[in-house]
């Protein structure tokens, strides 16, 4: 039973999580990227993993109902950033996944609350604070992340 409710904690915040940093919205006459993390003008090109760029990610995981998270930005590539992500989520805790990535002026913002198991994400600091707030915890700590450069 222990295993089947932390499958489904973890599921939920991957979900969750990837669900709430895709959420752009882009500027009036720019198109939303597939990778739902970045706005490009008429004529622009998406990232991708073989894009030059500035590249960050987000991690989360869930241990014995500790959550930890990592993030990197200005990156020099997809795979490195989110390699620092995961590396610095590990370092709280285990089970890390990558559940969000942005680029080139993307922003990525993830929290976690001095207790309990609330959580947030999200494009801006305040955005990832109200989110671990909307959980339940009236704790939640500052955010990590930031921005990447636009190229």
């Amino acid at each position: 039973m222990r295993v089947a409710w932390f499958g489904l904690l973890l599921g939920l915040l991957t979900l969750s999580l990837t669900n709430a940093v895709n959420a752009v919205d882009c500027p009036s006459g720019q198109t939303l990227c597939p990778d739902g993390l970045s706005c490009i003008s008429p004529g622009g090109t998406c990232a991708t993993a073989t894009s030059t760029g500035d590249f960050g990610a987000l991690a989360a995981g869930i241990s014995g109902g500790v959550v930890g998270v990592g993030s990197a930005y200005n990156y020099p590539s997809l795979g490195s950033a989110e390699s620092m992500a995961l590396q610095e989520c590990s370092q709280r805790t285990a089970n890390c996944k990558v559940v969000g990535t942005f680029s080139n002026g993307g922003c990525g913002y993830i929290t976690t609350a001095v207790t309990g198991t609330c959580w947030g994400s999200g494009e801006s600091t305040a955005i990832a604070l109200s989110e671990c707030q909307s959980r339940g915890c009236g704790n939640c700590q500052a955010p990590i992340g930031g921005c990447t450069k636009r190229p």
